[in-house]
């Protein structure tokens, strides 16, 4: 019978298991076909039929092709496996490679030589992967992009090289990156670009077919239980938070006191006058739409007096200007206040000034806004209580 005798059956091996397409999906294989006698079959084109088993005799066939112009000279020949049949990643497992001549010089019938020669290591060094159907997979360790000791089952980048992994949708449908927690109660979360919008960004509940968190594209807004945000944070639902800052400033809520720095500003000519200890004994509290304050101001002890005729406005709580709705004037709610000098005591009144200042009025047969020159006379040490209403 006819056989085949492999010399050097792996010269190369550059099978393309990755989606890179420029990788060929070929294997370098060169064989010597001898007649029973030992001599080697004569010289010309042969047409070559290659069967890959898994098994020496028998087996399941992983792979076939027929190559119809190979050329045989004294004996040898040399192809490309994956030229005439793409070669698909099969190289888990032990393999065989049969050789049938199917026509050539002096064949009449096709003569299949014997025995099957075993692939070396090469191809699986270079192919750990499994094919099932459509899908490929390996599960014997950890994948390494762009390093060479990949520490978790997909490691991508290294201190050397920049992990970077892109992940692109179609043209119908947006792009994914997705969380499945596999315990009992577990949830699974998909990171999406263009999910809830075209041109957002949104974490989908998959369960619950939501999305309970977006940042709008331009504006930059985060919803939170929203997907129409229309602040930089809008959240439907309640918050919950043991501090609110707006500029630096604290914001009350929640009937919780909290401080804020007063500015003292004129309208009209003039200069304001400056006051000590207004950072740590001017309180505030909101409940509601209802904002309260403690306002305590005094210049006798390094703050500076006040010149002119200019109204002083005293500005309120910050992000808590008055409500649009909200009585003006004479401020609701109540009013207290003592006003103290070394000369006299001075009532006033806050009294509406702008959306974001009040005033002080004097009561003193007229009703009169209290200028820095009237301040620097009359008063050394402001005290008033008083609230009003937000939107």
């Amino acid at each position: 019978m006819p056989r085949l005798l492999l010399l050097l059956f792996v010269l190369f091996c550059a099978l393309a298991f990755s989606v890179n397409a420029q990788v060929p999906r070929k294997m370098s294989y060169q064989g010597l076909l001898t007649a029973p006698s030992g001599a080697p079959v004569p010289d010309g084109t042969y047409s070559l039929k290659f069967d890959i088993y898994n098994a020496p005799i028998g087996g399941l066939l992983r792979h076939t092709e027929t190559q119809t112009s190979v050329s045989v000279q004294r004996g040898t020949f040399n192809i490309l496996l994956g030229t005439a049949a793409t070669l698909t990643p099969i190289f888990s497992e032990s393999l065989f490679v049969e050789v049938t001549v199917v026509s050539g010089p002096g064949i009449g019938s096709p003569v299949t030589f014997s025995p099957r020669s075993e692939l070396s290591s090469a191809p699986y060094s270079l192919a750990p992967w499994v094919t099932s159907g459509g899908a490929i997979y390996y599960s014997s360790g950890n994948v390494g992009i762009g390093t060479t000791n990949p520490s978790d089952l997909l490691t991508v980048g290294s201190t050397l090289t920049r992990g970077a992994l892109a992940i692109q949708g179609s043209s119908s449908l947006p792009p994914v990156l997705g969380l499945t927690d596999n315990r009992i109660n577990g949830k699974t979360w998909g990171l999406y670009s263009g999910g809830s919008s075209i041109g957002d960004f949104g974490i989908n509940d998959a369960l619950a077919a939501t999305y309970p968190f977006v940042i709008k594209q331009g504006s930059g807004n985060v919803g939170i239980g929203t997907t129409s945000p229309s602040y930089k944070l809008d959240v439907n639902g309640a918050i919950n938070a043991s501090n609110i800052l707006k500029n630096g400033d604290p914001v009350a809520t929640g009937g919780e006191w909290a401080t804020y720095t007063p500015t003292i500003s004129l309208d009209g000519p003039g200069t304001a006058p400056t006051y000590t200890d207004a950072s740590t004994v001017t309180r505030f509290c909101r409940i509601g739409k209802i904002v309260f304050i403690n306002l305590y101001l005094r210049n006798n002890t390094g703050g500076t007096p006040g010149s002119g005729s200019g109204v002083i406005a005293i500005s309120l709580p910050p992000g808590l200007p008055f409500g649009a709705n909200a009585p003006k004037y004479f401020i609701p709610g109540g009013v207290w206040q003592n006003g103290f000098s070394s000369i006299s005591a001075v009532m006033v009144h806050p009294y509406y000034n702008s959306n974001t200042t009040f005033a002080l009025y004097q009561p003193t047969g007229t009703f009169t806004p209290l200028t820095a020159s009237g301040q620097d006379q009359a008063i050394r040490l402001i005290q008033v209580q008083f609230s009003y209403e937000v939107d």
